[in-house]
């Protein structure tokens, strides 16, 4: 049966009035959109030098990590989630401290065979995921963490496929941002060496043969 043409014209009539509804959805979209690249542009502008210079008390951290693993499991995205839970009523104060401590565990524990070892895992020189490798150590417990810094190859075995990047200091900023709604204060820039043997990319299958066969 053929349709009256005023069918037609209403038909059209409505799949414009969505197009253009999605349009204007869309277009605000992006307004939206912008305004939270200029929003993110003007605190990257303004953030702020580190002025808090002490640490969390490192024993009080372990614990917090002891409380947090009795109940994520294996998984780091769930321990994650987990820790911003058990943290998240910490004044501000105190997470910027936390994030120092953080740094403060990350240069006393990094060496290049560590370096190494995240290099071969997640298939990237980004030093930034040797502090990945780290936080992924700090998920089975300080005696653990402290082990496998030392010997990565405590690694072997064990599957890295629910990491997804991010480190508890992302966490920590974060909460940061939701308390203050200004971006963690910048941490004091300092150098350190590396302890341990330099090494090229193309040395690392026979420098570390069992760490590259078992993750390539």
């Amino acid at each position: 049966m053929e349709l009256p043409v005023s069918v037609y014209i209403v038909l059209g009539t409505v799949i414009l009035t969505a197009l253009g509804r999605h349009l204007i959805k869309k277009g605000e979209e992006q307004i939206d959109i912008d305004r939270q690249k200029d929003d993110y542009t003007r605190m990257v502008k303004s953030q702020k030098d580190r002025e808090i210079v002490a640490r969390f008390d490192e024993d009080r951290f372990w614990n917090i990590i002891e409380e947090v693993l009795e109940r994520s499991g294996s998984s780091y995205r769930n321990f994650l989630g987990l820790f911003k839970d058990k943290v998240r009523t910490l004044p501000e104060e105190e997470i910027i401290m936390l994030d120092n401590l953080l740094i403060k565990l990350y240069r006393e524990n990094l060496t290049f065979d560590l370096y190494a070892a995240s290099t071969i895992i997640f298939k990237s020189e980004d030093l930034i995921n040797s502090y990945l490798l780290m936080n992924v150590f700090m998920t089975k417990g300080r005696v653990f963490f402290k082990q496998a810094c030392k010997s990565p190859e405590l690694v072997l075995g064990k599957s890295f496929e629910d990491v997804d990047g991010r480190l508890i200091n992302d966490v920590l900023s974060e909460l940061y941002f939701a308390k203050t709604k200004e971006l963690m204060p910048i941490p004091v820039d300092e150098e350190w060496d590396i302890p341990g043997e330099k090494w090229k990319f193309r040395d690392l299958p026979e420098k570390y043969p069992e760490l590259w066969a078992a993750f390539n």
